[in-house]
């Protein structure tokens, strides 16, 4: 399933064929071709020896001006933090949650809210183009995907192209309901699966995922 803002991506027109399997997908009119898009930006949520460090995002976020954005998304999951600040250790730079008397490095909280920490800062550290995002809430508890939610909405704000995939109707739900009518317009939700050998799509519009949860809880996974 994709999750994505309209405006800006195509669905090619053509047909993948393996073995015993296909798979065909037909462009939905209004749609552009992703040549008009500066940057695709793969958004990892875990470390890897290919990722910026912490406070290079955080420094990235900052230079864009979205401090406040990231630290308030931050202080909601853990309400004692003041602030987010990158100190020294051994003249290494290390990003810390700062609290009323003392303060924390980054990288020892959990995984879940390490995951939310970096989504975070990816996105606000993003200048544009279109964010790639796979499975956001594996590991987060449900006030994290809540607040991934909410930073994956202020970055279609700021028309930023998010495409993700997930498997929680948590997530969904969180999107959805956080979403404005004008956010809505710019929400599509693709189920794929298998039958028979043939890979198969399906798309709903933002307004009727909405009315799918919220009046007959269907299970869009």
């Amino acid at each position: 399933m994709v999750i994505q803002n309209e405006t800006n991506t195509e669905i090619g027109r053509g047909l993948i064929q393996g073995m015993k399997n296909k798979y065909q997908a037909h462009q939905p009119s209004g749609f552009r071709p992703l040549e008009d898009v500066p940057e695709v930006h793969l958004v990892e949520a875990y470390p890897t020896a290919f990722q910026r460090p912490l406070h290079e995002l955080y420094t990235k976020a900052v230079q864009h001006g979205r401090r406040k954005d990231a630290v308030g998304i931050i202080s909601d999951v853990f309400p004692g933090v003041s602030n987010v600040e990158i100190l020294t250790e051994h003249g290494e730079p290390i990003l810390h949650f700062v609290f009323a008397d003392y303060s924390v490095p980054a990288t020892l909280v959990g995984d879940g809210i390490q995951s939310l920490l970096r989504l975070t800062l990816e996105l606000a550290a993003s200048g544009g183009g279109v964010a790639l995002l796979e499975e956001p809430e594996v590991h987060q508890h449900p006030a994290a995907i809540r607040q991934s939610a909410r930073a994956i909405l202020a970055a279609v704000r700021r028309q930023i192209q998010v495409i993700l995939t997930t498997h929680s109707l948590e997530l969904i739900d969180a999107l959805q309901g956080q979403s404005s009518d004008a956010d809505l317009e710019q929400f599509s939700l693709y189920q794929v699966r298998l039958q028979q050998g043939d890979l198969k799509s399906s798309r709903l519009a933002g307004p009727d995922v909405a009315f799918s949860r919220t009046e007959i809880e269907d299970d869009l996974r």
